[in-house]
């Protein structure tokens, strides 16, 4: 067991200064645009760390009929990590086991697409809302517009978090399927 959470520390320490995953960076919205989706803005400061995988095994696991927990739970060593950094080293093992599958990659396509676009809706909010409240003439077509660009911003904020959710949830529920197709493929 013991030996599984050293390769799995190992294996993630090596990749994780390839996409950010620590929490001990802490930059902006533009190097890390997810903060824009999943930062709960009455619950948490701005620098929290806000991944969709932070406390997303014990969080959103338990809660998906797609996940067996007790196979995520035997696949991490028979203990599920409790604290979020923990558990995001414990699940990005658990995504380069399954990246290549076919609804992993899909859901992860999506969920980087509504990631930039909620940080793309954001600046368009700021920068072309700037532009509007100097060209816009009359006040109702101003009001109207920044209306849309809010909504905008909003609604892809939504998209973002729950896709990022679902796409922890689609890695552990793979991961549950891989398990049950390596027990069959070493069965005689």
């Amino acid at each position: 067991m013991g030996d599984v959470l050293e390769q799995r520390s190992r294996f993630v320490d090596q990749d994780a200064g390839e996409i950010g995953a620590t929490s001990e960076a802490r930059h902006g919205v533009l190097e890390r645009p997810h903060l824009l989706a999943f930062r709960r803005l009455r619950t948490q400061p701005v620098l929290v760390d806000v991944d969709p995988i932070s406390g997303g095994i014990t969080e959103y696991g338990p809660r998906d009929p797609r996940v067996d927990m007790s196979k995520v739970k035997r696949q991490l060593g028979n203990k599920l990590p409790e604290d979020p950094d923990e558990q995001n080293k414990a699940w990005y093992w658990l995504y380069k086991q399954v990246e290549k599958a076919p609804p992993v990659e899909s859901v992860h396509r999506d969920f980087l697409l509504l990631r930039d676009y909620t940080a793309l809706s954001m600046l368009f909010l700021l920068a072309l809302g700037t532009v509007a409240g100097f060209a816009a003439r009359p006040a109702a077509v101003l009001v109207g517009y920044l209306g849309f660009l809010v909504l905008q911003f909003v609604l892809v904020r939504l998209a973002a978090a729950n896709c990022g959710k679902r796409f922890v949830t689609t890695v552990l529920a793979e991961q549950s399927v891989v398990i049950q197709s390596r027990k069959r493929a070493s069965s005689p």
